[in-house]
């Protein structure tokens, strides 16, 4: 709940900023898929992360065509790997909950229907995780001995973002279609079996997402 309050207070505080400074002001939803797996070496671990990406978004406009927009995307990622040899065999089933959080700088052109963008800027991934791990060990003489483990922890990853696409509508209502890549700094994912494969998360992603934007305010001349 924690972080949860803590991404519900930024949204809040992103979304009032253009009104204290005078700025056009628009609020809107964006949802999309991934379109890259977020595993390395998926034969030894299948992903279980959701397809889809959704969030809340806010844009106020800048001079000249810019504008910035700020985003908190929700989603579900998770995988279950498994692995064994003579001495043991071991189970990892993963969930969480990751919230990013980008920051962006766009530039889109001055035609009137359809208007191309670039942006580009720097992200926030904050994850909460949850793992299984499930396993069976040789004692030695014969016999195994089984043990079952869970663990929370959270974790925190930066990025630099870049994208673009296209803005048409009517109106206030806008819809905006774009291609999104994030670079990553870390893997939250890593895992390396003793005498076997390693697998692990991929640092490059890919987004296809669909942004419906209102405009609420227009700066006063």
């Amino acid at each position: 709940m924690k972080l949860k309050g803590t991404l519900t207070l930024i949204f809040l505080l992103l979304s009032s900023a253009p009104f204290c400074f005078g700025q056009s002001f628009s609020i809107g939803l964006k949802g999309g898929v991934r379109a890259t797996n977020d595993l390395e070496q998926t034969w030894v671990a299948a992903t279980k992360s959701s397809w889809y990406v959704i969030g809340p978004m806010v844009e106020f406009g800048l001079p000249s065509g810019f504008a910035l927009e700020f985003d908190v995307l929700f989603s579900r990622q998770g995988y279950e790997s498994a692995y064994g040899t003579a001495l043991y065999d071991t189970t990892t089933r993963e969930r969480a909950n990751s919230w990013e959080v980008p920051i962006l700088l766009r530039y889109r052109s001055r035609m009137q229907r359809v208007r191309p963008f670039i942006e580009a800027g720097y992200s926030v991934r904050l994850i909460h995780d949850s793992a299984e791990v499930e396993g069976a060990y040789s004692d030695g003489s014969g016999g195994y001995t089984s043990s079952l483990d869970h663990t929370k922890t959270d974790y925190t990853s930066q990025g630099f973002v870049a994208g673009g696409g296209v803005q048409f509508g009517v109106g206030r209502l806008q819809f905006a279609p774009e291609a999104r890549y994030t670079h990553w700094n870390n893997r939250p994912v890593s895992q390396a079996y003793p005498d076997g494969p390693v697998f692990q998360s991929t640092q490059d992603q890919l987004q296809i997402l669909v942004g419906v934007v209102f405009k609420l305010a227009r700066k006063s001349h």
